[in-house]
């Protein structure tokens, strides 16, 4: 009888646990687009997204304002209501075309994925100092160790008239 007691919750635990094996995360995340945003330096607004400007050129200056920052930001796509067990990781990578001493270097994040929201997007960004320099975009999603989505573009930096 004791031996029935102790064996049933058992039983039924290991019946369940195949179960809960068995449930795999959602689809992981994918990487919808990208936005770059200049950060005015008079009054704290931000330029319209240049993420695709003509000739991947950032205008740094115009008649609202001169920047020397980028809020660089990789909009993600997931299924509503995703909650990962293994989280999908993004990464953001910005690399100057030149590096001079003093001057931008090279700026990497990384960030774990867990939920998603009933929407089904996330942002994740970084703030960077340009320095008039051209760079190179980097994003990329990673799950199981493997890459699912990622984005590589080169931009060029224009600044003064």
């Amino acid at each position: 009888m004791l031996l029935r007691r102790i064996l049933s919750p058992m039983a039924l635990a290991v019946g369940l646990f195949p179960q809960a094996v068995l449930a795999a995360d959602p689809p992981p995340p994918v990487i919808e687009k990208v936005e770059i945003f200049v950060l005015r330096e008079d009054d704290g607004t931000f330029s319209k997204d240049m993420a695709n400007a003509p000739d991947a050129t950032i205008v740094a200056n115009d008649e609202n304002g001169f920047g020397t920052q980028l809020l660089i930001k990789a909009v993600l796509k997931a299924e509503p209501n995703a909650l990962y067990e293994n989280p999908p990781v993004v990464r953001l990578k910005v690399t100057p075309s030149l590096f001079v001493e003093g001057g931008p270097k090279t700026v990497e994040n990384e960030q774990y994925l867990s939920f998603f929201t009933q929407g089904g997007r996330q942002y994740r960004g970084i703030l960077i100092d340009h320095g008039c320099n051209d760079f190179q975009l980097e994003a990329w999603v990673t799950a199981g160790g493997k890459k699912v989505s990622e984005f590589k573009k080169t931009y060029s930096v224009l600044c003064g008239d």
